[in-house]
């Protein structure tokens, strides 16, 4: 399996059941945000945990919420901004919407970029950050 940068994604209760190994996902960088010229990122969904986070693992979800992580293995390592190729780091800040049909609209996960091996622990895996 290939090491490398893959996001982790913190997701309601409500669509961790509908979601699938290789299921498209739809990445936005908080470091890129605004820029023009900045293409799409993507990645597929490679894990997902079968126990909630714990209590504050998930930066920005709020105490009460019940979260779980989410893996995505990311379809390249860099993007393009301002027409030039940007090296993606460990840390970056990301939103994802995940298309799913029967999930309301604008949900989404709120994650980081992390480092590791994305493939190795699929369903039911606890990747650190």
């Amino acid at each position: 399996a290939a090491t490398g940068l893959h996001a982790v994604l913190y997701a309601p209760p409500e669509m961790v059941g509908q979601l699938r190994p290789q299921l498209p996902v739809h990445l936005r960088y908080e470091a890129f945000a605004g820029q023009p010229g900045v293409r799409p990122a993507s990645g597929r969904v490679v894990g997902v945990a079968r126990t909630p986070a714990a209590p504050g693992e998930c930066a920005g979800c709020g105490e009460a919420q019940v979260r779980y992580r989410i893996t995505v293995a990311l379809d390249a390592q860099s993007l393009v901004a301002d027409g030039r190729e940007q090296p993606l780091a460990a840390g970056m800040r990301v939103d994802a919407d995940v298309p799913l049909a029967t999930i309301a609209a604008g949900t989404f996960a709120r994650g980081n970029v992390a480092v590791g091996d994305a493939a190795a622990d699929t369903f039911g895996f606890d990747l650190g950050l």
